[in-house]
Parts: C-alpha cells; sequence; structure tokens
C-alpha cells in the first residue's frame, strides 16, 4: 500500500511504496499537493508491481508516466521523435528570421576542403 510522507522542513512531500523487489522504497514527488502525491506514490508502486510481473514494457512505462504527468501538472509528456523535436526548432528558428546553416561533420570538410588541418 502506497503511502505519503512530508519532513517538516521540506515542502515537498515524499511517496512511500514496495518496488519491484518487494524493499519499502521512498520517492520525493517534488509536489506540494498531497493528493497529487498520493496519485504519484499509487502510479510508483503500480509500475513496481508491473515491473516485478514483467509486464512493464517501455511503451506502458512511458503511458504510466504520461499518465501521472497529465493529472499532476494538467499536460503530458513530449513524447515526439528527435527528428520531430529537431524539426520544429529549426522550422521556428527560420520564422524568426534566422538563417538555417548546415553543420558538416569535421570529416566531411576535410575531405570537401583539403587545406583544413588533422590534429
Amino acid at each position: 500500500m502506497a503511502s505519503v510522507w512530508k519532513h517538516p522542513k521540506s515542502p515537498f512531500w515524499t511517496a512511500c511504496f514496495t518496488d519491484e523487489t518487494g524493499k519499502q522504497s521512498k520517492r520525493s514527488t517534488k509536489l506540494e499537493d498531497r493528493k497529487l502525491a498520493m496519485k504519484a506514490a499509487e502510479a510508483f508502486e503500480e509500475a513496481a508491481k508491473k515491473a516485478k510481473g514483467a509486464e512493464l514494457t517501455r511503451a506502458a512505462a512511458v503511458k504510466m508516466l504520461n499518465d501521472l504527468m497529465e493529472r499532476t501538472h494538467g499536460e503530458g509528456l513530449d513524447t515526439r521523435s528527435t527528428r520531430e523535436h529537431f524539426t520544429d526548432y529549426v522550422t521556428s528558428l527560420e520564422a524568426r528570421g534566422h538563417v538555417q546553416t548546415p553543420a558538416l561533420p569535421v570529416c566531411q570538410r576535410r575531405r570537401s576542403n583539403p587545406s583544413v588541418m588533422r590534429r
């Protein structure tokens, strides 16, 4: 059974739960609201139970964290791929008038310009 505990000198609640090895664990939730911290503690314990039963896949873990973030912070995780994130970033730079200059790896610069010295 998950629970929460608050150190007298900390504004944040700590989640207390049983991990996948059966040991009691504590993790800071970084939340000041007790009800939200309790939801986080329950999510930690649920993930540990699934990990113990070998049911916790990467997709399931991401979904659980996304649900937890939506319940506690009102918005989910950014699950875009690196390519999508980078494309959006470059598009935002171009929209602000920044010029896109291709960056070549050092080995390509050496091949295209023999005057580049090797170290």
